[in-house]
C-alpha cells in the first residue's frame, strides 16, 4: 500500500487526469484517522507545488495556512461515491468495539436503495438506506490485520425505477439495465480503462482490454477480464474464447488502456464485430477504443470510438450521480 500511495500522490496534474485523480483522492479521504497534509513546497518543483495548490478546491479540504515555504491543509474525511474504502492501523483500532459513520443517498430516486460493507473481505451484512441522513453501527469484529492495513468498504447498491427509461445500447435493440461510464485512453490520451457499472468500478485499468460482461436483464456483472493484446497473440485468443462462450443477448463493455492493437487478431476483431462493433484498431499504435454491445447483434449497431484521444459515453446517469455521501467516520 506504501507504494500505491506513493505512486497515486506523485501522478502529474493533466487536463486528462486531474489531481487529486481518484486514486489520491483514495488514499487522501481513505485513510482514518487521518487529519492533516503537509506540502513542503521547498522540497519540491514548481508543476509538484501548482499541482497541490489543487488542494484549495477541493471540499473536503481546508487551507489552514502557510508556515514559511510549507502549506497546511486540514481534512474532513468527508466521503461520497459508489465505493467508499477506509484503512486503519490494528493499533489505532486495538480496544475499539464499533465501526459509526453517516451517510445519505445522493442521485436519483431508485426502487430499492442499500449498502453492502465488509471487512477484510468479511461481509459485515446489508442495510436499506433511506432519503436523507441515516447513522449506522456495525461491530468491529476480529481477528484484525496487525501489519497490513485493514479495509473497511462499504458498496452502494440500487434497482432503478420501473418507470425510469432505460438508455438504448446503440442500434442494437437491447436497453441497458443499468448505468454505465466507460472510459478509454491509449497511452498519450489518458492511459486509463474504466468500466462503471451502476457507480461501481468494474475494470482493473491495465494495459490492453478491459472487458466487463454484463447480464441483459438483471444487469449484475458475470465477469470482468484484461486481455493484454499488446504482448501476445494467446491473449487475443483468450479474448475471443471468452466473447465465443458468452450467451446471445449478454452486454459486453471493452475499453483499451495504453496499447491493445500489436498483437490483435483477425479472430478477435471478428469476435469484438460479434457484439457489435465494427472497427478494427490494427496499424493505429496505442490508440483510444471503446465499445458497448450485445451479443450477436449486427456489425455497426453498438456505441463505438476510436480515436487518437480520450474517449468517454455513459449511459443513464453520470458516476458523480450515484451513490452515498458519508460524514462522521469513526471507531469507537
Amino acid at each position: 500500500m506504501t507504494r500505491e500511495i506513493s505512486a497515486a500522490l506523485s501522478d502529474r496534474n493533466s487536463p486528462v487526469n486531474p489531481f487529486p485523480s481518484p486514486e489520491a483522492r483514495r488514499f487522501l479521504l481513505g485513510i482514518h484517522p487521518l487529519r492533516y497534509v503537509v506540502v513542503h513546497n521547498a522540497l519540491i518543483d514548481a508543476d509538484d507545488q501548482g499541482k497541490w495548490q489543487r488542494l484549495k478546491e477541493q471540499s473536503w479540504a481546508r487551507y489552514v495556512g502557510s508556515f514559511g515555504n510549507d502549506d497546511l491543509y486540514r481534512l474532513t474525511g468527508d466521503h461520497a461515491g459508489a465505493k467508499i474504502e477506509k484503512f486503519f492501523s490494528w493499533d489505532y483500532a486495538r480496544g475499539k468495539k464499533e465501526i459509526v459513520f453517516r451517510v445519505r443517498p445522493i442521485g436519483p430516486r431508485a426502487r430499492e436503495r442499500w449498502i453492502e460493507t465488509d471487512l477484510n473481505g468479511r461481509p459485515l451484512g446489508r442495510q436499506a438506506i433511506e432519503e436523507g441522513w441515516s447513522t449506522v453501527v456495525l461491530p468491529l469484529s476480529s481477528p484484525l490485520f496487525r501489519s497490513a492495513p485493514n479495509t473497511f468498504s462499504i458498496r452502494w447498491r440500487y434497482r432503478r425505477e420501473d418507470e425510469r427509461p432505460r438508455p438504448p445500447i446503440g442500434r442494437t435493440g437491447v436497453f441497458s439495465p443499468v448505468d454505465l461510464h466507460v472510459v478509454s485512453g491509449g497511452k498519450e490520451h489518458g492511459d486509463r480503462a474504466s468500466v462503471m457499472v451502476n457507480g461501481i468500478e468494474s475494470a482493473e485499468n491495465k494495459r490492453g482490454y478491459s472487458v466487463v460482461a454484463i447480464h441483459p436483464e438483471q444487469g449484475y456483472v458475470l465477469w470482468a477480464d484484461v486481455f493484454d493484446t499488446d504482448a501476445s497473440r494467446e491473449e487475443s485468443r483468450r479474448l475471443t474464447e471468452a466473447l465465443r462462450r458468452l450467451a446471445r443477448g449478454t452486454i459486453v463493455v471493452a475499453a483499451v488502456k495504453d496499447e491493445a492493437s500489436s498483437a490483435l487478431t483477425d479472430e478477435a476483431v471478428l469476435a469484438l464485430r460479434s457484439l457489435g462493433g465494427r472497427k478494427d484498431i490494427r496499424g493505429r499504435y496505442r490508440v483510444s477504443h471503446l465499445l458497448i454491445g450485445v451479443k450477436g447483434a449486427a456489425p455497426g449497431t453498438a456505441i463505438e470510438e476510436v480515436g487518437a484521444r480520450p474517449l468517454t459515453v455513459t449511459l443513464g446517469e453520470a458516476p458523480e450521480r450515484l451513490g452515498i455521501e458519508l460524514r462522521e467516520f469513526a471507531l469507537r
